[in-house]
């Protein structure tokens, strides 16, 4: 199951002065950017490769194509000895904003009930084996919400694309919490019916709808 949805996340007082800083430097700036940048935050210790699929890169990269949602697509490549479930993502926006809050795009392979630890695999459930690769396409309904906020002149030019990870599971009460640590931590007594919290980045993320927004 390969899912994304559009997110908003609000900014705090620090982000919001940061961008408003490189918004004036910008503009100031004689030489504009040329293409769309894409960078990682994944962890180290989260065994997956994320990278744009090469034959879409210079597509998605280019500033002149409004199209470049729909032709995103992300190749997941595990690199770990075991099978894996579940790998949610986000792709963060850095300067697409509406007001204050930030707009992201939430990825996902497998299923989502695979964040509870206890979730056990079905024989419907198809893992990313090791050294597998599998690609993630945007559906078409959170492209079109996006295409739509755009033209509608909602969202600013996505000058940035930052893969940030979210939560792992190997579907046998094991994976990697958002923090980029495996769980579950023998160090602690903690039931493994929930996972643990996930990145404190990620914590006051949710989906806002109103008169005249796109969701996707």
């Amino acid at each position: 199951v390969i899912a994304a949805v559009i997110f908003l996340r609000p900014l705090s007082n620090a982000q919001s002065k940061t961008e408003e800083t490189t918004q004036s430097k910008t503009d100031e700036s004689v030489q504009a950017p040329t293409e769309r940048t894409v960078s990682s935050t994944i962890p180290a210790t989260v065994p997956i490769k994320v990278q744009l699929k090469k034959d879409k890169e210079s597509r998605v990269k280019a500033l002149t194509n409004e199209k470049w949602a729909s032709d995103l697509e992300i190749e997941i490549t595990n690199t770990s000895k075991k099978p894996i479930y579940y790998v949610g993502l986000w792709i963060s926006l850095p300067g697409v904003t509406i007001g204050s809050v930030e707009v992201i795009l939430a990825v996902r392979y497998g299923r989502i009930e695979f964040v509870n630890r206890e979730t056990l695999p079905t024989k419907d459930d198809v893992p990313i084996q090791p050294n597998e690769t599998v690609t993630v396409k945007i559906p078409e309904g959170t492209v079109r919400a996006w295409e739509a906020n755009r033209a509608a002149g909602r969202y600013e030019q996505a000058l940035k694309l930052v893969f940030d990870f979210v939560h792992l599971s190997f579907g046998d009460g094991t994976g990697i919490d958002g923090t980029g640590k495996p769980y579950p931590n023998p160090d602690t007594k903690a039931s493994n019916a929930c996972p643990d919290p996930p990145n404190p980045a990620f914590t006051s993320f949710l989906i806002f709808k109103f008169p005249g927004f796109i969701a996707g």
